[in-house]
């Protein structure tokens, strides 16, 4: 019983740094923080904890804009599009040659945008993806958004597995005391010299990997904390 406390230390000691958390105070400016979080979050699965502590899954990414959450959506089409500037609330450019874009409409309707030709009251383009937003709720009601990175947390959990493995192995080796052969190597009661310290060392190693991979390396921002 103490063998197995041990080793759960370990698995504890190594997973319970598998964390960051963000909030404001860790960027020069808020919008530095919105930024950082809508790049971070885009396309994966987030957990949004409210104020009330209740929670929900969002398996598209999240957005927040104006100081609210909003969901992700995307329509693929492609073909040209001719709009007035009255009706883009801005543009984003992915590079400094500003030869894509991402526009962004009043109504919160989102272009990917090539080509793009502005006009003196209008803007022309070729689109291969609208992209739409639907609300979710106020920033004043979420207290934290998460989500995981399942491969990093496979590293620590490699780490615990190997170290716990390592004990596991000794303590396999006490338990199992070997047989004394005069004419050859030390031989244990399996039949094969060292089976019980390298059978307990790799099932940890495999059982740190695993569990690694579901806990995974967590991020969470905090919006009010």
């Amino acid at each position: 019983m103490k063998t197995i406390y041990l080793l759960s230390s370990v698995f504890l000691l190594i997973l319970t740094g598998c964390y960051s958390t963000y909030n404001v105070s860790d960027f020069s400016s808020k919008d530095k923080f919105f930024e950082d979080f809508n790049k971070s979050v885009n396309e994966k699965a987030v957990k949004v904890t409210l104020s009330n502590d209740s929670s929900f899954f969002m398996n598209n990414g999240a957005a927040i804009e104006n100081d609210s959450l909003y969901s992700p959506g995307e329509e693929i089409k492609s073909g040209i599009k001719n709009i007035a500037l009255s009706y883009i609330k801005g543009i984003n450019y992915a590079n400094q040659s500003r030869t894509t874009a991402l526009i962004i409409l009043n109504d919160d309707k989102r272009y990917r945008a090539e080509q793009i030709l502005i006009n003196r009251d209008s803007i022309e383009f070729s689109y291969t993806k609208v992209i739409t937003l639907k609300y979710v709720t106020s920033l004043n009601n979420v207290r934290d958004i998460s989500y995981k990175n399942r491969w990093l947390g496979v590293i620590p959990g490699f780490i615990g597995g190997s170290i716990s493995g390592l004990m596991a192995g000794l303590i396999a080796i006490q338990l199992t005391p070997p047989t004394f052969n005069t004419s050859g190597p030390l031989v244990y009661p399996t039949g094969t010299s060292n089976a019980p310290p390298i059978i307990a060392a790799s099932s940890c190693i495999i059982l740190g990997i695993a569990y690694g991979w579901f806990k995974g390396f967590n991020y969470t921002y905090q919006f009010n904390p």
